[in-house]
């Protein structure tokens, strides 16, 4: 039995000193990849699975963890993993390594645990040691470059790769990342690869316009992007339009809890809109339990700012008496405020009035006319009271 243990001891010890080492560079949420809501891959119980992207030059990987659906390796170096919503940890598997167990939120303090729907980036990198190769020496029109070899980091200058395709990754301040794959001659002793960086749009507005351009255009995505930007900056136009986004799962996939969390964001910034579309969010439900206290407190912050919709949204607070006295009268002095300002939602609601006949004179044809108003203003609510 002793030398059955010490045989496993040295297997052991023999690993550990020929391995490599698994490292995490990077693990984050690809906000704007919509992959696992096109997928639709199920678990057991018919939820939806959430998608684990990992990115790592190892031939021998493999995974492990109880909650994987389906495994996909779509290149030598990028594998797919369909997981369970609510999955917190994943241990990395190689014959060339040690194992290495993964708790997500150890990496990124955002993230707890994964949700059905959404798409991760886990980058590895593989430490190890080139014995023999080419030298090779990169340049590029940017200073102080973060460069990656194979999702390892490595200096530009004086170093060797062996030959065939390389994946390589330069990021800098003030320009976009870079990413291309170059091909290492194993025949010629000494190479040279230049490449030049793009400048990138730094200034929120610049990039709020971007994303502006992009969302006339029906490009989500690209959206998304900008907006993203702008709103890691602190922006608080960008973090309101990212809430829209998640609202309504344009470029995103729709998600109330961070609709929530960038209205929030910007609200506290006393973005109006923002402040008047989370009061609509507690008025409704939505990501949050129904609160028309809350809802009201935000309607009248939005109201403070000079937005027109909270108007709305106030008059029919009182309209029925939610988290306030009932008064139809001060309820249509809200609405007739933001009608002069053309607002779709407004024209609506006075048409209810005239429909219930509370606080002016029942006619039902002067309450249909505020309800094709409001339909041509692109309300849907009055549309289906056409309807």
């Amino acid at each position: 039995m002793k030398k059955l243990f010490y045989s496993y001891f040295f297997l052991f010890i023999t690993v550990l000193s020929q391995g490599q080492d698994f490292s995490v560079l990077e693990f984050a949420e690809d906000v704007t990849c919509l992959d696992a809501a096109e997928g639709d891959v199920l678990d057991a119980n018919l939820n939806p699975c959430a998608l684990l992207k990992v990115f790592v030059v190892d031939n021998s990987i493999g995974f492990k963890s109880d909650w994987i659906i389906q495994t996909e390796e779509k290149n030598t170096d990028e594998h797919w993993l369909w997981l369970c919503d609510g999955t917190l940890d994943l241990t990395i598997l190689s014959d060339n390594s040690v194992p290495l167990n993964i708790h997500f939120s150890d990496y990124n303090n955002s993230i707890k645990k994964l949700k059905g729907r959404h798409v991760y980036i886990l980058t590895l990198g593989v430490k190890h040691e080139v014995t023999s190769g080419v030298n090779v020496t990169f340049t590029c029109n940017a200073d102080s470059v973060d460069f990656y070899v194979d999702r390892i980091p490595s200096p530009m200058r004086d170093i060797q790769i062996v030959g065939g395709t390389h994946y390589i990754k330069a990021s800098a301040n003030g320009f976009e990342t870079y990413e291309d794959t170059i091909i290492i001659n194993p025949y010629q002793s000494k190479q040279h690869f230049s490449f030049s960086m793009t400048k990138a749009v730094l200034l929120s507005q610049e990039q709020l316009a971007k994303g502006n351009e992009c969302l006339q255009k029906g490009d989500y995505s690209h959206t998304a992007q900008w907006f993203g930007r702008a709103a890691s900056q602190g922006d608080a136009a960008g973090q309101y339009q990212m809430g829209v986004l998640y609202r309504r799962g344009w470029g995103v996939v729709l998600d109330l809890e961070k609709a929530l969390n960038y209205f929030n964001l910007a609200a506290n910034q006393g973005h109006a809109a923002a402040q008047n579309d989370l009061g609509e969010m507690y008025y409704r439900g939505m990501g949050v339990e129904k609160d028309y206290c809350q809802a009201k407190k935000y309607f009248e912050q939005a109201i403070a700012n000079g937005n027109i919709t909270a108007c709305a949204n106030m008059g029919r607070m009182y309209y029925y008496g939610l988290c306030v006295k009932e008064d139809v009268k001060t309820a249509i002095k809200y609405y007739k405020k933001a009608i002069k300002k053309d607002d779709a939602n407004a024209f609506c609601y006075m048409g209810v009035c005239y429909i219930d006949g509370r606080g002016v004179k029942f006619d039902r044809s002067e309450g249909l006319k505020y309800y094709k108003m409001a339909a041509e203003k692109g309300c849907v609510d009055a549309t289906v009271f056409l309807w």
